[in-house]
């Protein structure tokens, strides 16, 4: 009893010893091994917790809430089948515990399974109308198969939720709902809040001299957006100045680029067998200045590391295009154009401005093998084709509307996305009859590796953007490519995206910034193919020319922010705001 009253204390240590000790003294209580379990998940001691929750069903297998918390633990290490199952058990005889209904519909989300995950996430809904994330995950999910039912009732409850503090939306999900700096801030704010709460902690000594000890924290240092992004950088830090180790979580999927990644590292360490309190400790133990998040509030991030104070110095970088809202970051990299001065108290953290564009590239990123044509693509001949390539959860009714209109005006185009799902692409063929489009005039690529998928954004005429969330490495990807981006700039940060790169690329005339000037250009564009040709004939010079793809700048760049960030930990100043300035 005492080890649970040390556990809703947060004293996890202790409670962890003393339930230990129970265990020992009188092994055969269910519950008793449920409470050490639930105390080594609060650790992040999950292949602990699974044995513990081993124990308590094999002393009784019908054991509920052993089951239901076993399935949570499979939920965190990615087994998200394994945990269905487990929640499925505990329905069968509990169908309206909101609890597990909660869980099994976000396991349905993450194996990407839609059309249960809505009928899910629906049900927990009518059940607990407020219940924590339910109806964003519904209209995540929904937005996922381009399903717009309801939605701008939902979305705007969603948003009312938000301003009230209210757990309605997880911080991704709502950037493709509104651009509204302040409803993001208050959205992350309260999930910070709420998952991962900040743990005092004493403040970390910066060594007064030797080199910057850098570590980059993700679970995409592989194949990944991330990992293409930030090869180049790892490669040409500084040495001389610069440690750099990187600490991974996520599959080590032997491509090429995870092993060009581990190569280009320091210091490699997979710590995905790691609870939160070991892979903070081990970074406090080497010493680390910088620890910089590459993931933010996406996909198997592991925010608990940094409010467990992994280094004196903490960032939000790349990976997350937002403020995290949580004091345990210090700093985000931005530029002056995804983060304008008027957007300073929209974010938790301090603003880094890099010059030119925030977002990193490799100038020695993969080229486009496959010399595709468009039939090869089910493209046909003599179309202009406007693509899309942004995940369709990004693509809302209001955007749809504008493409729509702009395919009106050009009867010759047609637009080009990526969509997978069966049901999604029959959607969205649905809603452009309904707005007087042909359905033929929508084509649909699926996903492909990356040489694959850079060759068939090759066969684009125009890359069209999407807002409230725009196009970020998807962006520099068709730049790269010499496709034309044009894109509609809005408030915040992920609105801001394609207009960072496309300043930095010197084609600020492609960066409209209302949706009435983004439908005309498009259709000034489509219409006049030597205008059109004219604008890819300036692209195809980005790669040499510009800023955005000159690897090395951009390092020298973020470097200097470092030695900014330091300099002042040294001198025992606070976190402030930080511009660097050009290199020549």
């Amino acid at each position: 009893m005492l080890g649970v009253v040390r556990y809703q204390q947060g004293d996890l240590a202790e409670a962890t010893a003393l339930m230990e000790r129970a265990v020992r003294v009188d092994p055969g209580q269910p519950a008793a091994h449920l409470n050490l379990a639930l105390a080594y998940i609060a650790r992040g001691e999950l292949h602990a917790a699974l044995t513990s929750l081993d124990h308590a069903l094999a002393l009784d297998a019908t054991f509920l809430p052993a089951i239901n918390s076993r399935g949570n633990v499979l939920f965190a290490q990615q087994r998200h089948d394994e945990a269905i199952a487990c929640f499925e058990r505990v329905l069968a005889q509990r169908p309206d515990d909101v609890d597990v209904l909660s869980n099994r519909a976000n396991a349905l989300l993450e194996l990407r399974r839609f059309d249960e995950a809505v009928v899910a996430f629906e049900a927990l809904v009518e059940r607990a109308p407020g219940y924590p994330y339910a109806l964003g995950g519904l209209v995540h999910c929904q937005r996922q198969l381009a399903d717009w039912t309801h939605l701008a009732a939902r979305e705007q409850a969603i948003v009312e939720a938000v301003r009230r503090g209210a757990p309605a939306v997880a911080p991704l999900a709502l950037l493709a709902i509104t651009d509204a700096p302040h409803d993001q801030l208050a959205c992350a704010r309260a999930f910070a809040a709420r998952q991962y709460p900040d743990r005092p902690s004493a403040s970390l000594p910066v060594p007064a001299s030797g080199r910057i000890r850098v570590a980059y924290l993700s679970a995409d240092l592989r194949d990944h957006a991330v990992g293409l992004l930030i090869s180049g950088l790892i490669e040409r830090h500084d040495r001389g100045r610069f440690e750099v180790i990187g600490v991974s979580w996520g599959p080590a999927d032997e491509s090429p680029a995870r092993r060009r990644l581990v190569a280009a590292f320091d210091r490699f360490v997979d710590v995905a067998d790691a609870s939160d309190d070991a892979v903070a400790a081990d970074l406090r133990a080497l010493d680390v200045d910088v620890a910089v998040d590459l993931m933010g509030y996406t996909a198997h991030s592991r925010t608990g590391i940094f409010t467990r104070r992994a280094a004196p110095i903490q960032v939000n970088y790349l990976g997350y295009p937002g403020t995290m809202g949580t004091p345990c970051i210090d700093y985000v990299i931005a530029d002056a154009f995804v983060a304008p001065a008027e957007a300073d108290d929209a974010y938790s953290e301090r603003i880094v401005r890099l010059p030119g564009s925030f977002q990193v590239n490799d100038a020695h990123r993969a080229e486009a093998r496959d010399a595709l044509t468009r039939e090869d693509a089910g493209l046909p001949h003599g179309a202009t084709i406007l693509a899309c390539f942004n995940a369709v959860y990004k693509i809302g009714p209001a955007m749809f509307d504008v493409w729509m209109r702009i395919l009106t005006q050009v009867p010759g185009a047609l637009l080009w996305m990526v969509v997978e799902h069966p049901r999604a692409r029959d959607r969205l063929r649905d809603e452009a009859a309904r707005r007087g489009v042909d359905p033929a005039r929508l084509a649909f690529a699926a996903r492909a590796p990356y040489a694959r998928y850079l060759a068939q954004l090759r066969l684009a005429d125009l890359f069209v953007d999407s807002l409230p969330f725009n196009a970020g490495t998807t962006a520099s990807d068709a730049l790269w490519m010499g496709v034309p981006v044009l894109t509609c700039a809005g408030r915040a940060f992920a609105a801001r995206m394609a207009g960072s790169l496309l300043h930095a690329c010197g084609l600020g005339d492609l960066v409209t910034h209302d949706v009435a000037a983004y439908e005309a250009r498009a259709v000034e564009l489509a219409r006049d193919p030597a205008a059109l040709r004219g604008v890819r004939a300036r692209v195809a010079r980005v790669r040499a020319e510009t800023s955005l793809f000159d690897t090395d700048r951009s390092c020298r760049h973020i470097e200097d922010a470092y030695t900014q960030m330091v300099a002042r930990a040294r001198r025992g100043e606070p976190p402030a705001p930080i511009r660097v300035t050009e290199r020549s």
